[in-house]
């Protein structure tokens, strides 16, 4: 019988394998997880904000379409039928849309808003103390259906959407305030021209925008989208889209957390390009943040989600471990062991040297084939500007080393060898400089890489140097530039790129 000491030998190897393969399961676990989670709500961020971008655009197509018909005195001086006709087709198509408003500078105004299932006008003659307003409800088929008259303090030239109305080309939108009539919170957007004739007359068109009715849209993909939708406006207050709650000053934790969000987001700088990620009441939130891109900055829109919302279907896949993998692993273990008996082998000491001494060997080395200097991870030296041509001539070297041999590059040493560090970047610390880096690489080459890249942060005393050590991979690596994709290899101390002909080439003889 053996001897329960005897077997020590052959347990602690096998240990040692099963808790490599657990190791792995569980890295892997979380970072498909994570990888899983980011491209998630991106995904729900760009169908979100597609939609947003389109509805924004076609307003301001159909406030230059009013101020085209304006200015050409289409809509002056034909009765209040004729004006009708026009603007409820905009009302009726545009379901976003709350209400059409035209004044001139002499304080006369137009209003059109819906009610229920008909529309009403109110129609507005400023006068000395008091605004005479005159309202007619309309059915359908434009038939007056009713009319009453009120007497009030008001005056259309002191709205915030005509006193910030846009001028030309330009449609000014406001922020998140009260709506004209129904006091409802919205957007408006606005534009001015000056009527033809020889007594020309300032007007302005608004069309206004139920955040309600966005809500109403966005939401009606809710059961089919995990995640909360809420728009950051440049006051720091933001409002969920997907309960349509002012939550500026809620403490409820979906509130608390995507204020929590908004913090961090702000003191990243505002990136619309980074994942922002916090812990709430021991739960992992990821979101991601969007320009809608015609609002002058007065608001974002955001999407937040738990990662178990996001990828909870993931738990129960991939961080199980079961019976056939314990079973590989007694068998991969007691392989491993027979082998380190047989060879004598009882322990492997890693010989593999320091980053700095690498760095050092490397440099001593000079460009080739397999080394390439750069100066800066993002600024033109020429004029002292942060440029995407930088970024992208680095990105090349890694391609092409990942598609050939492999290599290193250094960024922080210029062509003639001479370590000269990154200052110039600007970088606020050396996290950010690497966050940065880790960043572009993702985004232009692809996370599914990054197992073939080891990325160093070289301290000299000159400055940092960023150390990017390439492996060879046997898949084609692509550079992403926009929607176009590029492929290089080294050649040489040069990164060439190839046509698509010599791509299929090269990949031909890479399988031989």
């Amino acid at each position: 019988m053996i001897k329960a000491k005897k077997l020590i030998p052959f347990i602690y190897p096998l240990l040692g394998f099963i808790l490599i393969l657990l190791a792995m399961n569980g890295y892997q676990y979380f970072k498909l997880k994570r990888d899983v989670s980011e491209n998630m709500i991106k995904g729900i961020g760009e169908v979100e904000l597609r939609e947003l971008k389109t509805f924004f655009a076609d307003t301001e197509d159909m406030l230059l379409l009013i101020r085209d018909w304006g200015q050409n005195d289409v809509l002056l001086g034909k009765g209040i039928i004729p004006l009708n006709k026009k603007l409820l087709p905009i009302l009726s198509r545009q379901q976003m849309i709350s209400g059409v408003a035209i004044a001139a500078d002499s304080g006369d105004e137009y209003l059109l808003y819906e009610s229920k299932d008909n529309f009403i006008t109110r129609q507005s003659k400023v006068g000395d103390a008091q605004a005479e307003q005159v309202f007619k409800e309309w059915n359908k088929d434009f038939n007056e259906a009713t009319g009453w008259q009120e007497n009030k303090k008001y005056d259309p030239r002191k709205s915030r959407w005509y006193v910030n109305a846009g001028v030309g080309e330009r449609v000014h939108w406001s922020g998140v305030y009260p709506l004209p009539v129904t006091n409802k919170p919205g957007l408006t957007a606005s534009i001015s021209w000056e009527t033809k004739g020889e007594k020309p007359v300032h007007m302005v068109c608004a069309l206004h925008v139920s955040l309600a009715r966005i809500e109403k849209i966005l939401s009606s993909r809710r059961d089919r989208r995990p995640g909360l939708l809420f728009l950051v406006q440049s006051d720091k207050s933001f409002l969920l889209l997907s309960e349509f709650v002012d939550s500026a000053v809620s403490e409820d934790v979906d509130s608390v957390a995507v204020r929590h969000l908004i913090e961090k987001w702000q003191e990243s700088g505002r990136s619309v390009t980074d994942m922002v990620r916090i812990q709430n009441h021991k739960e992992s939130w990821v979101a991601s943040f969007y320009d809608v891109g015609k609002n002058e900055n007065l608001f974002w829109v955001g999407v937040a989600a738990k990662d178990k919302e996001l990828v909870g279907w993931l738990d129960e896949s991939l961080f199980s471990v079961d019976i056939v993998e314990f079973l590989a692993a007694i068998i991969g273990g007691v392989v491993i062991l027979f082998i380190m008996l047989r060879h004598g082998i009882l322990r492997i000491k890693s010989d593999k040297k320091s980053p700095e001494h690498r760095f050092h060997e490397y440099v001593s080395r000079g460009e080739g084939g397999g080394v390439e200097f750069k100066s800066t991870v993002r600024t033109n030296l020429k004029n002292g500007k942060v440029g995407k041509e930088i970024e992208f001539a680095w990105l090349k070297a890694v391609v092409a080393f990942l598609n050939s041999d492999g290599g290193c590059l250094l960024i922080g040493v210029n062509d003639a060898g001479e370590t000269c560090g990154l200052d110039v970047d600007n970088f606020t610390n050396n996290d950010r400089c690497l966050l940065h880096v880790k960043n572009l690489l993702n985004q232009h080459i692809g996370a599914e890489f990054s197992p073939f890249l080891e990325i160093s942060l070289v301290e000299h005393e000159v400055g940092v140097v960023v150390m990017i050590e390439c492996q060879e991979v046997t898949d084609p690596v692509f550079l992403k530039i926009g929607k176009n994709e590029e492929f290089y290899i080294r050649s040489g101390p040069s990164s060439v790129k190839l046509s698509p002909s010599q791509i299929v080439n090269f990949v031909q003889q890479n399988k031989k």
